[in-house]
């Protein structure tokens, strides 16, 4: 749901329209960090003092800088990042509490960015990332012993009508009830609702415990990508690991891509809906079950069919079918198991390798 319109919105408003407002009964203060720089210091000499208390909402934009350092510890109601602000929580023992949700890209067309690293933990009441058409939110959780951590019922929105990227690594953990990657709330109003999570070096995220779904495109014309390791095209790199019962590919445009380092691999979760999932490297182990409108591509690397898929293109790499396939275009690469299907031709230049 979209948040109410905020009484700082409403009085300036007001003001520039000339409109005289009723008496209003006494509220908390909202705190706004505009342009400037200004720091929650665990030792001292901040510009907060440690703990800081935030009445209200907390709003960092128009490229203000919010720094939480040493063990510095920071608590409001809700925290919108827009127009180019930038948030670091850093250091053990350094924590960012919102008791209502933070919005990173909540407004304008610069990129707004959240990294919470080293360490420090952050707990919400659920996170958006990109809220409008045209705004851009990043969010970086990394280091050991970092954590992310939506309370409550409420899924985390990685692209709602704007762009959102959320990358969890260097064994950092993020956990949320829910995990929506490319949304759109009403498909009439203008956005791209356009998302990616990239889980990398150890990163975790986990939903609902290990039982919850990672929607990707969830809305029509809306893109959601779940990559393991990096992007297409990048360079290989360690994977994450994604703790959830299942991956929905929605009515949009959803992507799984495997591009990673690792020997030896594996991903568990479901993969249902109408989508595709690309892998590029890394050898990776599948022991789930895919849904018939799921097309997997190999690309390179090798990928171990230890559970079940309806439909996979080889063209390079290595698929190993020990589990069930249902159909196959082979084009290049090399194809081994113990239940390779019957009924297709071998490319030249191709490998079958059964057993």
């Amino acid at each position: 749901t979209r948040p109410t319109v905020r009484w700082t919105t409403i009085v300036r408003a007001a003001l520039l329209c000339g409109t005289a407002l009723a008496p209003w009964p006494a509220m908390a203060a909202d705190y706004d960090i505009l342009g400037t720089t200004e720091t929650v210091d665990g030792n001292g000499g901040g510009t907060h003092a440690s703990p800081w208390t935030v009445g209200d909402d907390l709003d960092i934009h128009y490229s203000g800088t919010l720094r939480v350092i040493n063990g510095g510890q920071l608590t409001s109601t809700r925290a919108y990042l827009s127009h180019g602000g930038t948030v670091t929580v850093t250091g053990h023992g350094s924590t960012w509490t919102t008791s209502e949700r933070t919005y990173v890209g909540f407004d304008g067309n610069a990129t707004s960015i959240m990294d919470i690293r080293d360490g420090a933990t952050a707990t919400t009441h659920g996170v958006t990332l990109g809220y409008v058409a045209g705004s851009k939110g990043t969010l970086t959780v990394t280091g050991h012993g970092t954590s992310w951590t939506s309370t409550g019922t409420r899924n985390a929105y990685v692209g709602y009508y704007g762009e959102g990227h959320l990358t969890v690594s260097d064994g950092a953990s993020f956990k949320s009830p829910g995990l929506v990657v490319g949304y759109l709330y009403d498909p009439v109003q203008p956005g791209s609702g356009s998302g990616t999570v990239t889980l990398t070096d150890g990163g975790t995220i986990s939903i609902d415990s290990g039982t919850g779904t990672l929607e990707l495109g969830r809305s029509g014309g809306t893109t959601g990508t779940l990559n393991i390791g990096a992007a297409a095209g990048d360079t290989p790199a360690a994977p994450g690991n994604l703790n959830a019962a299942t991956v929905t590919l929605g009515s949009g445009t959803g992507l799984v891509v495997f591009n990673h380092d690792s020997e030896d691999y594996t991903f568990s979760p479901d993969i249902g809906g109408t989508g595709d999932v690309d892998v590029y490297s890394g050898v990776t182990t599948y022991t789930g079950t895919m849904g018939s409108s799921v097309t997997t591509t190999l690309r390179g690397g090798t990928f171990i069919l230890n559970g079940s898929m309806q439909s996979a293109t080889l063209n390079g790499g290595g698929l190993y079918i020990n589990g069930t396939l249902g159909s196959l275009t082979f084009q290049s690469g090399t194809l081994g198991g113990n239940t390779i299907p019957f009924g297709f031709t071998v490319p030249s230049g191709s490998v079958l390798a059964p057993g």
